[in-house]
């Protein structure tokens, strides 16, 4: 299942740890222990609006593989924006299902970064629980200090617990080099340098964070480990990373469908 072709390791590693993430979250299920606030009588345009928006992202994302499933040549284009798509799918999903625990009208336009915050606190706190434990563990800053053999990621029989170390270790540093160049921190500076260090011991990190980094990654051309690579490796890439994503937006579908059930009248 892991071949690695030809030395192209930022590619090869970013392929790993996309087909890592499909393989643990094939069949996943996600149960919540809180009630929906919002009610019957209450909010439905909103939840309206934002299934039809969810729907018509769905529905590009899905003409998006059929032009790549077709010509192979289309994905060295289109997997620049499938993070994008992917990410967005997620996030109109997740700021649905806050809305109707919370039946804050606010949650429909939440924030990104807060939204992220948002889903690691109910992760952590296990108001939220996936059916594949690996996605129920958030991490703090200790994940930088976890070190591996010199390439053992790329290896046939590397365990699955180094894999998703290797994983996240990797989202909370480009976590951190999202907030740093967000913020212009010039870690030359004693200001700088302070915060830098507040956010990092601050740092939580949970798997939602992995579509929202890289869509950041591929909007701001720092999906570098895909130049050269040729049409039918970026389409594998393409499809490992689409299957991921439905995997989550079935996942997230069930989840907000159970909960529109269960609205209090």
């Amino acid at each position: 299942m892991f071949e690695v072709i030809e030395e192209r390791l930022d590619y090869d590693t970013h392929l790993r740890y996309a087909q890592s993430l499909e393989k643990w979250s094939l069949s996943l299920a996600l149960s919540c222990k809180i009630k929906p606030k919002l009610r019957k009588v209450d909010g439905m345009k909103e939840v309206k609006d934002k299934t039809h928006l969810i729907k018509l992202i769905y529905k590009s994302l899905e003409d998006e593989v059929s032009i790549v499933q077709a010509d192979s040549s289309y994905s060295t284009a289109s997997v620049l924006w499938l993070p994008t798509k992917s990410y967005y799918l997620l996030y109109h999903l997740l700021s649905l299902v806050e809305y109707l625990l919370t039946a804050d009208k606010h949650a429909v336009r939440i924030s990104h970064r807060k939204c992220l915050d948002i889903f690691t606190k109910r992760i952590r706190a296990g108001e939220l629980a996936f059916s594949s434990q690996r996605f129920n563990t958030t991490f703090d800053c200790s994940i930088l200090n976890f070190r591996s053999q010199s390439g053992e990621h790329l290896r046939s029989m590397v365990s699955d617990d180094v894999m998703q170390n290797l994983l996240m270790k990797k989202v909370a540093s480009y976590k951190i080099e999202d907030y740093v160049t967000l913020n212009k921190i010039d870690r030359r500076t004693l200001k700088g340098k302070e915060a830098y260090k507040k956010f990092v011991s601050q740092l939580q990190v949970s798997i939602i964070d992995y579509f929202y980094l890289m869509r950041i990654k591929s909007s701001y051309k720092k999906f570098s480990f895909v130049d050269g690579i040729d049409p039918e490796r970026t389409k594998h890439y393409f499809e490992t990373y689409y299957r991921t994503t439905i995997n989550f937006y079935n996942c997230l579908s069930t989840l907000k469908n159970n909960l529109l059930a269960t609205m209090p009248e």
